[in-house]
């Protein structure tokens, strides 16, 4: 089993992970490397992760960067003690069974960071392969939602840590 190290985001990690390309169906999760993205990046919520081999394997984000507009909406980010979670992997590392290690180990970093295991994120509808990954990890889904990404309305699902003792893989609970 792969373990990994967090780090905030640097602007050398920053510019990489802004260039990564994914296939097609996936293509929605590509950003473009424009000095606005990789600001974005920088911005004190990223962090980037490392690998057992040093590698970049992928990255989080928490608070507001990892909110979808349409959430605000129907009122999906009014718990200030509810921590927003993002991620992504390298798209060198996507559909290899990779995902369940590195989202057990990201909480694992989030609760001993932030103290808190009161964790939701957001994911597109048609990503069924990260939704198994989640569900599999102890996020259950919880509403379905509409977003504008550019001029299309996108369907996103919330999904939340399930309570303590439940979660697979996670020993300690703050």
């Amino acid at each position: 089993m792969q373990s990994f190290r967090y780090y905030l985001m640097t602007e050398e990690y920053a510019a990489s992970i802004a260039g990564w390309t994914y296939e097609e169906s996936y293509s929605f999760y590509n950003m473009d490397d424009s000095e606005e993205t990789i600001s974005e990046l920088m911005n004190g919520e990223y962090y980037y992760v490392l690998n057992s081999d040093n590698e970049l394997f992928g990255f989080i984000c928490i608070g507001e960067s990892a909110r979808v507009s349409g959430g605000y909406e129907i009122g999906i980010y009014n718990d200030d003690k509810c921590l927003d979670l993002g991620l992504g992997l390298a798209p060198s590392h996507t559909g290899m069974g990779n995902g369940a290690n590195f989202l057990d180990a990201s909480i694992k970093f989030i609760i001993e960071e932030y103290q808190t295991s009161n964790i939701q994120l957001v994911v597109a509808a048609f990503n069924e392969r990260a939704i198994k990954v989640y569900e599999r990890v102890g996020f259950v889904k919880s509403q379905c939602f509409k977003s504008r990404l550019g001029e299309e309305k996108i369907d996103f699902v919330l999904m939340k840590l399930k309570a303590n003792n439940e979660v697979p893989g996670i020993h300690k609970r703050v």
